[in-house]
């Protein structure tokens, strides 16, 4: 599970790093990727009920704002935006798992 963490925090620096390299479409992807395997390193813990209330609250606000953007369906805002949005709902789903896996 920390290795998909990282993985995912890796590829949300990279896509931070490279982001004048790429596209900025192809940055979103990135960190939607990470997003993504955030998401996927969290769920068992949240089968597991080791998440609490208040931390579910968190992950579903968050999703909240990146699924839209993820999945096509935000609005048309400025890409920049976007990829702000994207990589702090990274940024939040790898504090809640480093919280909860120490």
């Amino acid at each position: 599970m920390k290795r998909i963490l990282l993985c995912g925090a890796l590829v949300a620096t990279l896509a931070a790093c490279a982001h004048d390299k790429i596209s900025p479409a192809e940055s979103i992807l990135l960190s939607c990727d990470a997003f993504a395997s955030g998401l996927t390193s969290l769920a068992p813990l949240r089968a597991d009920g080791k998440l609490s209330d208040g931390t579910v609250r968190l992950v579903d606000q968050t999703r909240a704002v990146v699924d839209p953007i993820c999945t096509g369906d935000a609005p048309d805002v400025d890409a920049t935006v976007k990829n702000l949005a994207v990589d702090n709902g990274v940024r939040i789903l790898t504090a809640i798992a480093t919280q909860v896996l120490k």
